[in-house]
Parts: structure tokens; sequence; C-alpha cells
């Protein structure tokens, strides 16, 4: 399985949204739509520019992310001697990861603020009626945006990843920090480090189907348009 998958399927698991790939490095945004690729979102355009279609935003609860892969582990060092806490003033600090496995993953992040679409049933009534739209089109209605996030992924068994520099920053195993640098004893696949930017993306689709009464009279004509919010589950390829 590819390192996207991979991800995506992470990501799936621990916040019940679509990954952005690539994570915290990509320019997506409210209202984008697009399809699903080989199980990644791929922008296709904005509900405002390409449909001249606006709408209100509200902030949601922030959310956080700590996941590593099994078999992984997290070592405080001081001086190169493992420790329960490393000392506030010591100046050779450093956090050990051990990952045992190949394609093993290491996703923080201790805030995610999470922004989205105030009324996307109302949005979806009016992109149902655009005479462009396609029914296996999905629309981001929500961005998680995390703040000092790290995300590395191994390729081979038994990397380790070592976090060097301010002392308190390691010791809280805020491993996101600025103060903090990175490196490593094998290549890597992925190694993002103190970045901040999008890294999940909630999206529906639009789903249109028959009234068959109203107010109890026949209305076979009249449509109604709902929307599907699209979680955790893994999608197929909309080609």
């Amino acid at each position: 399985m590819g390192i996207a998958k991979q991800f995506s399927r992470i990501i799936r698991r621990e916040l019940r949204v679509q990954a952005a790939w690539l994570p915290v490095v990509n320019v997506f945004s409210l209202g984008d739509y697009g399809v699903i690729d080989g199980g990644i979102f791929v922008r296709r355009g904005n509900i405002k520019t390409d449909f001249k279609i606006s709408f209100e935003t509200l902030e949601s609860p922030d959310a956080h992310i700590d996941f590593k892969s099994k078999g992984t582990r997290l070592i405080k060092l001081d001086a190169g001697v493992p420790v329960q806490n490393i000392p506030s003033g010591s100046v050779n600090a450093q956090v050990k990861v051990q990952f045992s496995g190949a394609r093993s993953f290491l996703i923080q992040s201790p805030l995610i603020k999470v922004k989205e679409i105030a009324s996307p049933n109302v949005l979806a009534m009016s992109l149902a009626g655009q005479a462009f739209w396609r029914a296996e089109y999905k629309v981001v209605h929500q961005v998680y945006h995390a703040k000092k996030a790290v995300v590395v992924s191994t390729k081979e068994s038994n990397t380790e990843l070592i976090f060097s520099g301010q002392a308190k920053a390691l010791n809280d195993l805020d491993l996101g920090h600025a103060a903090l640098s990175m490196s490593f004893n094998k290549s890597i696949g992925l190694d993002l480090n103190g970045k901040e930017g999008i890294i999940g993306l909630g999206l529906f689709r639009i789903m249109d189907g028959q009234m068959g009464v109203v107010r109890g009279k026949a209305k076979s004509e009249v449509k109604k348009t709902r929307i599907e919010m699209i979680g955790g589950e893994e999608m197929g390829d909309d080609f």
C-alpha cells in the first residue's frame, strides 16, 4: 500500500474525515469540489469562483491528533541517557522515536482548528441546479487546520528519528515546536515538522430523490435535494 493510502486510512480512523493529500503543504479551502481518485480527494475547483456561490463560515470545536504506529516507542534522553523527565536546564536533551516496522507513521498536532460551511444544505440546493454539476463531485464543507504538525513515515524497519533542541518542548513531547530539529538513521517517506496547514477535509455529496407525498397530495414531479456527509468510510474512485 502506498504512503498516501496509508495516511488517508489513519486520518479517517483518527479524525473521521477524508485526508488532505499532501498533508499540511496543500492549497485546500472551504468550498473546493472534486472527485476521489486512488482513495484521495482531488480538487477540481471552488464553488465560489466556478459557480459564483457564496457562503458563510463558522468554527467548530478544536481537535487534535497523536498517532504512532504499533511498535513505535518514544524515549526521552538527557545527554544520551534515558530519563523519565528531561531537566529544564538540559543542553543535550533529545527524544528518540524508534519505529520497529517498515511503513510506520508518526502523526501529531496538539491543536487542530476546524472551520466549516455554516449552511451546507442551502449550498447543496444551489449546486443541484447548476447545469455543469456532476453527481460524483464532493464538496469540502470542513477543513482541519493543524498547528505544529509532525507527519513522518518510514520506509524501512528499525528506523530511528531523533528530535533535538529545547528541553521543555522535548519533555512535553511537543515535537512540532519550532525550536526542535529532526534527524534520521535511515531514509524516510514523509518528513514534515513544525508546519501548519490543512490535514483533513470534511466532504459531502449531493443526493437527489423524489418526494412521493407532500401535505397529502401526490407530487411525483417534485424533487428534494439532500446532502450525504462523508465520514470515516473508505471510498472507491469516481472513475
